[in-house]
Order: C-alpha cells, then structure tokens, then sequence
C-alpha cells in the first residue's frame, strides 16, 4: 500500500469511507471547470461510489486521495499510456476549494512525481493544463514541469474553445560517473638530474615581468619562460626514432598510441627484472602496460640510478606478442642500465611501441579500469620529450 506523509497532507489509497467528503469536495463547478468532462458536475454520492469502486481494483500507487485534516479533499494520480508511450505517464490533480492557496497542490504533486519515478519504469509524465489555469501551471512549474507545446484550439470546455498547454517533466538521467585524474609525472625543476651523465635542465625567463611593463598597458605583465634542457629530462616519452633511425618520429607518433589509452598495470614483486611471466595470461592488446616497481620512491637520491628494476628482453618480446600499445615504467630506464644492447627499448621502439620512462604514483591506480594519457609535444626530428603523464579513473 503506497501512503506519502507529507507536512501539509497524507496521499493514500481511497477508501469506501471517502465517499462523503469526496462529493462534497468534488461537487465545484470551480474545480470541474479545470478537468475533463469525464470529471462530473454536479458530483453526487453515486459519482464517488462509482470512482471509489473503479479505484478499488488500480495498481497500487496510481490513483490517490489527498487527505488534509483527516478527510479527503482531493485526489491526485497517473494514467499510464500504451504502446510505444508505455513508459509516459499523464498525471492529474484536484483539490477541493476550501482547501486552496495553503500548497497542498504543489506538495502533492513534488510527492506523487518522485513517487512515479520510483516506483514505475517511466520516462516521461505529462500534465495537459487549460489556458485559463494559471494557478495549475504555477505549480507545476515549482515542481519542475516545463510547457513543452501549446495545442491551438485542442479543447472545447463549458461551451469554450481553448489551447490546451503540455507541461512534461523527464526522468533526470543518470548522473555522469565522477572522473578522478591521477598524477604520473614527475615535476620538472631546475638543476635536477634525471639521469646520471645528461646535463640538467636550466629554467630562466627570456622575459620577466620587469622587462615586459615597457611592452603594455600600465599593469599588465607577462612572463616567457625559457628552459634549456635535453629531450630525456623528467618523465618523458620514446618515439621509435629514438632507437631507429626509420622509426617515427614525435610529429609524426600517431595520438591513438600515447593518448586515452586503456590501462593495465602489472606489479612486478621484489625480484629486479620483469621478464615474461609477469605478463602471461592477460589480455594486453591495445592496452597501455605501466609496470608498477615501486622504484620512483628513489627519485632523485643516488639510489635511484642503482640497480633499478628493467623489463628483459623476453619480456618486451611478450609484451609485443601479447598487443601493447604502450609500455611504461616507474624506474630510471626501461633496459638494464649494464646491457648496451638495450633489448627492451629495441624490441619495443621498432614494433612502433611507445616507451614512458620516470613514471611514479603508479601505486594509486587499480590494477585495471583506467585510462593512460602522455602525448608529447610534436617536435620533428626528435624521439624524445617530456609528457605529462596521467590516468583518468571513473568512479
């Protein structure tokens, strides 16, 4: 049985005890003069026997009485349409007139339409409103309706042709899923060292905001930054002309291959070297692999450039087999540091996988359901350059 306790009023079933207050409520030529004909005037007794029998076998929730000082001075409800309108539902009301101006319409109908979205599979109520109600359409306009048409001439009442409007409210939709991003660079600092041997980049300003007063209006200043610095500097990405000479190049690295990439991220346990066991039985293909080594807790103290965890050779050739579309890593360098072959950065640059190196926060991400973001700037010319790294996680 569906009853709403509401501050101003009950909306519950009808009873057979309701014929009494329900004629005297409905006999107003007032309150017939804003429904359909069906709707009788004058309403008698046998008017509210007959609609109270007719309710008695309804599904529950869909035709209501508006209690208001213990007896039932209105009614409210929905007609569910057919067909291909099956999940539309019109919905109507009437109060008694002792009992207007006091908002019982308004809560009755804020509490019958959260009730239709709850309890039925509908998407749409419509309310059709006569031109002259005006106070009807106030209040289902408070209770979030919107005139969607007006029909011309769509109506004959008490002798008078009138446009009918249509007041409809939608289900809201289903909320967006909440997107978190999560940091995977690290910052770029002057001075720092990224990796042992290259030269540390250097951040100045070409022009500082001093210098730039003498170039605008009174108050406005600019800074342009100027970084001196190798392409290998803080979390960056390989373009396979890093490794090959033919390989592309950063211009021309397609998006689709470091860009809104599905993400896998695969922890490699204590052991140094992430070699093909550690990638067996997964579904990879087309995936962004991040190898979670936990090495990025060093960064930036001598440790880091020890002896870091690397992905083998075997392992690169797996990763290849297996369809990645990118390979990351939280460590100095992809290849062990001692083997000038690099295999990993071999096999990996020349099947035209992108390499990301320096990586860190990787313990933040789940081990799937994640997307991977690290598009460089597109240099010609280049295989190397620093991303901003990112992955972007629906809650």
């Amino acid at each position: 049985m569906v009853e709403l306790r509401l501050p101003k009023c009950i909306l519950r079933p009808w009873r057979p005890s309701d014929a009494d207050s329900l004629a005297r409520h409905a006999n107003s030529r007032a309150v017939w003069r804003n429904l359909m004909d069906r709707f009788p005037h004058p309403y008698t007794a046998q008017d509210a026997r007959r609609w109270l029998q007719a309710t008695s076998s309804d599904l529950p929730g869909l035709h209501l009485a508006i209690e208001v000082d213990g007896e039932a001075a209105g009614g409210i409800g929905l007609e569910p349409q057919a067909d291909v309108y099956r999940r539309t539902a019109k919905v109507g009301y009437w109060l008694g007139e002792a009992v207007w101006g006091r908002g019982i319409a308004t809560e009755a109908l804020a509490a019958l339409t959260a009730h239709a979205f709850t309890a039925f599979d509908l998407l749409r109520l419509e309310a059709p409103v006569f031109e002259w109600n005006r106070a009807s359409m106030r209040v289902l306009e408070k209770c979030g309706y919107a005139c969607e048409s007006r029909q011309r001439r769509a109506g004959v009442k008490d002798g008078q042709v009138m446009d009918v409007l249509l007041y409809v409210r939608l289900r809201a939709a289903p909320a967006p899923p909440r997107r978190r991003f999560v940091e995977l660079s690290h910052p770029i600092e002057d001075a720092m060292v990224t990796y042992p041997g290259l030269p540390a980049p250097r951040i100045s300003a070409h022009m500082d905001r001093a210098a730039s007063a003498a170039h605008y209006a009174p108050g406005t200043t600019f800074h342009i930054g100027r970084i001196d610095m190798v392409a290998n500097t803080g979390t960056y990405l390989d373009a396979p002309f890093h490794r090959w000479a033919d390989g592309l190049d950063l211009a021309a690295l397609p998006l689709d291959r470091c860009a809104e990439l599905e993400g896998r991220r695969v922890r490699v346990p204590d052991a140094r070297a992430a070699d093909a066991a550690c990638f067996l039985d997964q579904d990879l293909d087309g995936m962004a692999v991040l190898i979670h080594t936990g090495w990025s807790r060093h960064w930036r103290t001598p440790q880091y450039a020890g002896d870091a965890p690397f992905l083998t050779e075997a392992g690169a050739c797996r990763l290849r087999a297996a369809g990645a579309a990118l390979v990351g890593i939280d460590s100095i360098n992809i290849d062990d540091r001692a083997d000038p072959r690099r295999p990993a950065h071999s096999v990996l640059l020349e099947a035209g996988i992108p390499i990301v190196e320096h990586l860190t926060g990787l313990d933040q991400l789940p081990e799937r359901g994640f997307r991977f973001s690290a598009a460089p700037a597109r240099v010609a010319h280049m295989g190397s350059f620093p991303v901003r790294a990112y992955a972007v996680l629906e809650d």
